[in-house]
């Protein structure tokens, strides 16, 4: 329906002009809490905790107490996982052109909360590889502890560790 974060507004319908609201029923209320709610990527987040495996635009890699682990496949998925994280996955240009053209993406979630992004390039001439926190934060030490033996579990991510290990 909206092609980029900048084709949505604030509320689907001005809620007040003037001294006077729009919305008059409680039906046009609910109407607008729910396109609200489809724009902000909040429906996709609700049908990904009832269903974690099954989350359209992502791969589930795996769970281990409260960390699930995600592929993402493409831009949908990002929507779902990335929207309002700070990371820039979330903008359908730069994630075709930056992450899906160069390399795989993965999400890590704590709690139904998506905490920390992998990125493993195919090129590490034209993106390097990242790992951080929600709005571009470096990964603090707990929670790479924490995140160190899933990744390890994860071949792209193992190797990509491994080799900047030796290095």
């Amino acid at each position: 329906k909206y092609r980029s974060r900048k084709e949505w507004a604030p509320y689907p319908k001005n809620l007040k002009e003037g001294n006077r609201f729009t919305i008059q029923t409680l039906s046009e209320l609910q109407e607008a809490i729910e396109e609200f709610e489809e724009r902000e990527g909040i429906t996709a987040q609700r049908q990904a905790e009832e269903d974690p495996h099954n989350v359209p635009g992502t791969e589930f890699i795996l769970q281990d107490g409260h960390w699930m682990v995600y592929k993402i496949l493409d831009y949908a998925g990002s929507l779902t996982f990335c929207n309002r994280a700070g990371w820039c996955v979330d903008k359908k240009n730069v994630f075709d052109a930056t992450y899906m053209a160069n390399g795989e993406l993965f999400i890590f979630r704590r709690k139904n909360k998506s905490i920390a992004l992998a990125f493993v390039s195919k090129n590490p001439s034209k993106k390097a590889h990242e790992f951080k926190e929600r709005f571009n934060e470096p990964v603090r030490g707990w929670i790479a502890q924490e995140l160190l033996p899933l990744a390890m579990l994860i071949p792209p991510l193992k190797k990509t560790i491994t080799s900047k290990s030796m290095n």
